[in-house]
């Protein structure tokens, strides 16, 4: 494993990283993210067609990668797809206008993994293709972000020591705490996730036309230290631009016609307003609040 000894921390006077690339000034007609992909576990685990580069994200985590490239813009021509409550709870402070934002986090959650599938995610991808096929389309998987899938997570999850009561990512998180699970398991169980998610990108990627992307809105730390205390971490967090964080996999791949992109009015469905209870209920679920 490498290790980073140094943190960047973010300044006051700004809540994003400044260093970051703005993903709407890049050239694409899909941008698929695939949530917490570390650029190392992309760049060794892929099978995809298509040139891989890297990118420095605006964020440590989601909230920063929402506000560094999407907030107080006007996007008429883009559609974003997305299996995270979290533009929703931001709705207010983003002041992003989209042509369409899709929910799927709204009725295609699965209470059993507690997140969105990604078969079902690649679903909603497939409808938003032909519903919208002169926008540029985003699409947001919350895989590899935990909570994870695959015999690692089950294994170390899915046993009799987990209470009811814990979201997934929560009790894995005091487990690791506790020094019953290992940055080595949560490199496995990111791993594993990663592999899930990556074989139903390959099967959309061979149904989009044009120019894609697939990228990541930030990493994961797996063990890494920083400083000034030095501590191992797992997981991400906002403020915080170690390279295992912002460094993420930036894949370009070209099949097909491009799209001709055409702007619209903001349709009616579009950055609703959710119920409080609703999205902080699913964003519990995916490890952000108690």
């Amino acid at each position: 494993m490498t290790v980073n000894s140094k943190f960047t921390y973010v300044s006051q006077a700004h809540d994003y990283n400044r260093s970051g690339v703005d993903v709407m000034d890049e050239d694409w007609d899909t941008l698929i993210i695939l949530d917490a992909c570390r650029y190392d576990i992309f760049a060794e685990h892929h099978d995809l067609p298509g040139k891989l580069e890297s990118r420095i994200s605006r964020g440590g985590g989601t909230v920063e990668f929402l506000r560094g490239n999407f907030r107080d813009r006007e996007l008429p021509d883009t559609v974003y797809v997305t299996a995270t409550p979290q533009i929703s709870r931001l709705q207010s402070e983003l002041n992003v206008e989209f042509h369409d934002i899709v929910d799927v986090w709204t009725d295609r959650w699965d209470n059993d993994i507690q997140n969105v599938p990604p078969d079902e995610m690649t679903d909603a991808a497939r409808d938003a293709l032909e519903k919208y096929p002169n926008k540029r389309l985003i699409i947001h998987y919350n895989q590899p972000h935990g909570p994870f899938l695959g015999p690692t997570a089950e294994e170390l999850v899915i046993g009799p020591n987990r209470e009811a009561d814990p979201s997934l990512l929560e009790f894995l998180t005091y487990e690791l705490k506790h020094d019953l699970v290992t940055a080595e398991d949560w490199r496995a169980a990111l791993r594993e996730t990663f592999e899930i998610v990556h074989d139903y990108v390959a099967e959309l990627l061979e149904e989009i036309d044009g120019k894609t992307v697939v990228t990541a809105d930030h990493g994961e730390m797996l063990g890494e230290r920083g400083s000034p205390i030095p501590i191992s971490y797992c997981g991400h967090q906002i403020g915080i631009h170690h390279d295992a964080l912002v460094k993420v996999p930036w894949l370009v791949y070209e099949s097909g016609d491009r799209r001709e992109i055409e702007s619209g009015e903001k349709t009616e469905s579009g950055s609703q307003d959710y119920a409080d209870q609703s999205v902080g209920e699913r964003l519990r679920d995916l490890g952000y609040m108690n």
